[in-house]
């Protein structure tokens, strides 16, 4: 009878497998136990131990086991002569999970072999004849540790940059327990250091994960520590921060290395040159290129691994050579001078410490310089990591395809395709190694207990190639998305939550401010306290309006002046999409020119879309997000959309700059009483068009500048990266990531925007379809359908009242509120007021009748417009996931050789062919409801 838990009866059967394949014939019979101090992990030791006792096997255990890190124990193995290590774990502190780990004392794994000999055993146990051992937990307990101790002090007490007068640091040990054991240690040569007190663990596993040093660098500002480290679970790895002028800079395993490496050929003063000769590093797969780069150049070997077990059995079989180094992915490191076969964080990190001292003290660097002097010999290598869910079946057909691939994107041709026969004894674990021309590679590592697969993909910079680093980067992009093309579509795209808050929390102070203005500045309170104010005065008031059987009766006005206020109303409300046509014209010349294609329905819907993000975010700057991310889900290249986007800006401040030019000063002549007098809506309206003026001018001529400057966008780029890295609340852990992505996009939006102003004519063409919408002034049919506009305004109501609506834009481009809504309303408000008159037929004052004007704008410009965008965007959102689902089924198809000609097989969406004219004949249908319903 057989089972797949480990309980206390499959635990007496791993002890008897383990007692009578590997003990019963041993001399010595002596073995080390383990334990990371969990209850579960206890408990299992114990009954392990039990049985094994039974047997008369000495059963070791580490003197104060809780507070000693469980890294030591092939240390004290070697020293208490045992042949055998156990060790029983929760996987990751996972408590539902449980695992025993068998080593030999020189820190190698048990082989497959063994492995097999313990499951051979197992299968023929009958769990119902297993008598439970009667507890014993009556240990020998060693104090080996304090050997290590010892040698730590003597070889450390006299080194001069480990003493008092080193630079101050902070360290932060993940084990609650294991705390004091580092912190005596570094107590012991008087180092200025300061510690995090933690009442439980931190469960730092993987210490190569950056926002794990958030709280020390936090403490370390009010100690100004120039070094903040963090010691993992195990106390294996160590990940630190140094300060370089003032700003945190962080490091990748493979950097920590390759500094470490440099410090030990070229500068360390104790390091033997000598042993260079015979000399190795070890390092796993997935750690990068840079290390690997500098031991090549110095003749030094590279042994490359999955487990890092094997290190200490390849150790063990080449006696002769001199370990040098030993790193892995997780930032775990086994120093050159260790005094055990493991990756020790306490012994690397007084060599660290030592490392940062000798070149403050010697060079005047901190470690990012040297590291900074390093890839100027060595060049940028850049390391991306991917992880996706994948099951089983879909994992090995990706590898199938991986290997037929002959190249990826346009010119990265595959020279290999080979698999890493896998050292660590795991058949769940799949390792595939792509490699590239110039040593640039991927690894895929398919992990078959967690159901997801990784992709390291490795890139160099090049000597004497233009734009080097740029290019580099867009080589690690064609990597990842050559990869994800052999990749089949499972997973289903959700709901960023904090996405959804921040336009909810938009969309939210956008309601607030128009119910603020139906109290405010649609209040229909003239100055004296006359007339009714308060919504629903407002929309009785539109009533009035826009229905002529409201009138009072010797005012009645002509049967058809309803039906053209009604009409003029739905013009209003469209006047939002009739600009959108304009911005999709903008978008689409300027994508042309670049030589793409876009199809004129896709730029429509999404300049369409984009109406409801840009009211709904402070500056509008939301509208170009949304036509963003629509057509990219039309495969208009990125660069080109880019590109397209920063015309189209400049453009709009170019065109907002010629109308200013001609309607402001006209506008100031016209309504000369209104400046010229001292009422606070005058002075306000002044300053804000003052100020609105040198914003536009100066942002466009800014823009302008950086667009054809490439110092300029250096410089700027810099500035940006610096004011990242110094804004203690934006996590940049790689500046040189942030840097590398910005390089690229500005490298791309400069080539396309030279192929859009090569000609000048193409310049004054996008200006002229910027220009012509300024002269578009929809709510003039709307004030002269209702008689609300004095008839002997300057230049005639629609240009008087267009002259109004181009000095509001500049004096509300300053505006930080929604889509400028509110501000609006107010300047629209105080200059309306100098062209409206009274209207008899419903008795409504000039006061009322500007409140009565404004609302009725908004409420159709902006309200009614940003309802049907957003109505349209959420019908897209729906449309957009099954046209995802339709994509990743015939995308798998077409992987999976399905034949794609079968009538049974539906791989195209039929919704928008459906929804669209459904939506185009509602709102047809509503508006001449409206309009002809009295």
């Amino acid at each position: 009878m057989g089972t797949i838990y480990l309980n206390e009866y499959t635990t007496v059967a791993i002890a008897k497998a383990f007692y009578n394949n590997f003990l019963i014939n041993s001399d010595i019979k002596k073995v080390l136990l383990s334990s990371d101090n969990s209850e579960s992990s206890n408990l299992l030791l114990d009954i392990f131990a039990s049985e094994l006792k039974s047997e008369k096997v000495t059963v070791i255990r580490v003197n104060d086991f809780a507070t000693v890190p469980t890294v030591y124990k092939q240390f004290i193995a070697s020293q208490e002569k045992c042949e055998t290590v156990v060790s029983f774990q929760n996987p990751l502190g996972n408590k539902k999970r449980a695992q025993i780990l068998f080593n030999y004392a020189d820190g190698s794994a048990f082989s497959r072999s063994d492995m097999q000999k313990l499951v051979d055993y197992i299968n023929k146990v009958d769990y119902l004849n297993i008598d439970l051992p009667a507890f014993n937990n009556n240990y020998d307990y060693s104090d080996a540790i304090d050997k290590y101790l010892e040698q730590i002090h003597k070889r450390y007490s006299t080194n001069e940059f480990l003493s008092k007068n080193s630079l101050p640091f902070g360290i932060d040990v993940s084990r609650a327990l294991n705390k004091e054991f580092f912190t005596s240690n570094l107590k012991y040569f008087n180092l200025p250091f300061f510690s995090i007190n933690r009442a439980k663990n931190a469960n730092f596993y993987y210490a190569n994960h950056h926002n794990y040093l958030q709280r020390i660098n936090w403490k370390g500002i009010g100690h100004r520590s120039k070094a903040n480290f963090i010691i993992n679970e195990e106390g294996t790895g160590l990940n630190f921060s140094i300060k370089h002028k003032s700003v945190l800079k962080y490091f990748k395993p493979d950097e920590i290395a390759a500094l470490y490496l440099i410090f030990l050929i070229n500068d360390d003063p104790e390091f033997d040159k000598e042993s260079l000769q015979k000399s190795f590093i070890a390092k796993n797969y997935f750690a990068g290129s840079l290390t690997h780069s500098i031991a090549l150049e110095n003749n030094i070997e590279v042994f490359e691994f999955v487990n890092r077990s094997n290190v200490w059995k390849y150790v063990a079989e080449n006696p002769e050579m001199n370990l040098l180094l030993a790193f892995t992915s997780s930032s775990e490191f086994a120093a050159n001078n260790r005094l055990t076969n493991s990756f020790d964080a306490n012994l690397f990190l007084l060599e660290i410490l030592r490392m940062i001292n000798f070149y403050k003290k010697q060079k005047n660097q901190d470690l990012f310089e040297v590291l900074d002097d390093i890839y100027k010999k060595y060049k940028r290598h850049h390391l991306t990591i991917h992880t996706y869910e994948i099951d089983l079946n879909g994992a090995v057909r990706f590898f199938e395809r991986i290997k037929s691939a002959t190249k990826f994107g346009s010119n990265l041709q595959v020279t290999r395709v080979q698999k890493i026969e896998n050292d660590n004894n795991i058949e769940s674990n799949s390792i595939y190694k792509i490699s590239f021309r110039n040593r640039e590679y991927a690894y895929i590592h398919y992990n078959q207990q967690a159901k997801a697969i990784s992709f390291y993909c490795d890139t160099i910079e090049r000597s004497g190639e233009q734009n080097g680093e740029t290019m580099m980067v867009v080589r690690n992009n064609e990597m990842l998305e050559g990869l994800l093309e052999l990749k089949e579509e499972n997973t289903i795209d959700k709901f960023s939550v904090k996405s959804v808050l921040k336009y909810f929390a938009y969309s939210l102070f956008l309601i607030g401010i128009i119910i603020f203005l139906f109290y405010s500045v649609y209040n229909l309170k003239d100055e004296f306290g006359t007339s009714a104010g308060g919504p629903s005065e407002v929309f009785k008031a539109f009533y009035k309006k826009l229905y002529i059987k409201n009138d009072i009766a010797e005012f009645v006005r002509p049967a058809n002046a309803g039906y053209i206020a009604r009409a003029s109303f739905v013009f209003l409300s469209f006047g939002t999409f009739v600009w959108s046509i304009f911005q999709a014209l903008i978008f689409k010349r300027v994508i042309t020119l670049q030589g793409d294609k876009v199809k004129w329905r896709d730029i429509f819907v999404g300049t369409i879309i984009g109406i409801v993000v840009q009211t709904i975010t402070p500056k509008s700057i939301g509208g170009d997000i949304a036509t963003y991310w629509y057509l990219r889900r039309r495969n208009v290249p990125r660069a080109s959309l880019m590109s397209a986007i920063v015309v189209n800006s400049f453009i709009w401040q170019l065109g907002n700059i010629i109308s200013t030019a001609i309607f402001v000063p006209i506008g100031i002549k016209t309504f000369s009483n209104f400046f010229v007098s001292s009422n606070p809506n005058s002075i306000t309206f002044i300053v804000m068009l003052v100020l609105g003026l040198i914003f536009d001018t100066g942002w466009t001529t800014l823009l302008l500048v950086i667009t054809l400057n490439k110092k300029l966008q250096r410089f700027a780029l810099k500035a940006l990266i610096a004011i990242i890295e110094i804004t203690p609340f934006i996590r940049a852990y790689d500046s040189f990531a942030i840097k590398a992505k910005f390089e690229y996009e500005l490298f791309n939006i400069n080539k396309c925007i030279k192929k859009t102003f090569k000609n000048p004519y193409y310049l004054f063409e996008l200006v002229l379809l910027k220009f012509v919408p300024s002269l578009l002034t929809f709510n003039a049919f709307q004030a002269q359908a209702l008689g609300i506009v004095k008839p002997d305004v300057p230049h005639g109501y629609y240009w008087n009242l267009n002259i109004q609506n181009t000095m509001i834009r500049v004096a509300n481009s300053i505006s930080f509120t929604p889509g400028g809504t509110g501000t609006a309303d107010y300047l629209y408000k105080v200059l309306i007021k100098e062209s409206i008159q009274a209207t008899p037929y419903d008795g409504a004052t000039a006061f009322a009748n500007s409140s009565i004007m404004t609302a009725l704008n908004t409420l159709g410009f902006v309200v009614i417009g940003t309802l049907v965008s957003a109505i349209i965007l959420v019908l897209v959102y729906i449309g957009e996931k099954r046209i995802d689902h339709y994509r990743k089924k015939n995308k798998n198809y077409k992987l999976l050789a399905t034949n794609l000609a079968d009538s049974r097989i539906k791989t195209q969406s039929t919704y928008y062919k459906i929804v669209f004219p459904v939506v185009l004949i509602a709102l047809v249908s509503l508006s001449l409801t409206f309009i002809l319903v009295n």
